[in-house]
């Protein structure tokens, strides 16, 4: 405060929209048989968010601020307002269980049907099952 002025505070909101891409990391994957009865059983991990969240640049809404005096909202300011957002994106996709499980049961029905299309390329009839990841 200099004078009864407040003039060294920001405030700043803007929305946007972003895209998040959940997924399985393959490394963790694990496909064991298939065992006599032709069982391919497949250990999967859990669904982790995969690299950062991208803000559509064409859905940002205008930047409304509130500032002292002296202090304007920079480009910086900005930058790191962005990085917030993706930051926040980021840990709402790996809190909501729906999306993350989703996710996951995307990632088996793939892992099925590809070792279902190499047994019927070999012609054999392979039964899958799914084992949780420790």
């Amino acid at each position: 405060m200099l004078f009864g002025i407040n003039v060294g505070y920001k405030k700043a909101w803007f929305e946007c929209d972003g895209t998040v891409q959940l997924g399985v990391d393959v490394s963790k994957v694990r496909i064991d048989g298939p065992d006599t009865n032709n069982v391919v059983t497949i250990t999967v991990p859990n669904a982790q968010v995969i690299g950062q969240p991208q803000a559509d640049e064409s859905t940002f809404s205008d930047i409304h601020s509130d500032t002292g005096l002296l202090t304007p909202i920079t480009t910086v300011d900005q930058s790191i307002a962005l990085e917030e957002a993706q930051k926040e994106m980021k840990e709402s996709a790996e809190a909501n269980s729906t999306l993350m499980n989703g996710a996951r049961e995307r990632a088996k029905t793939l892992l099925s049907q590809y070792v279902t299309k190499i047994g019927d390329l070999q012609g054999v009839k392979y039964e899958v099952q799914f084992r949780d990841a420790e």
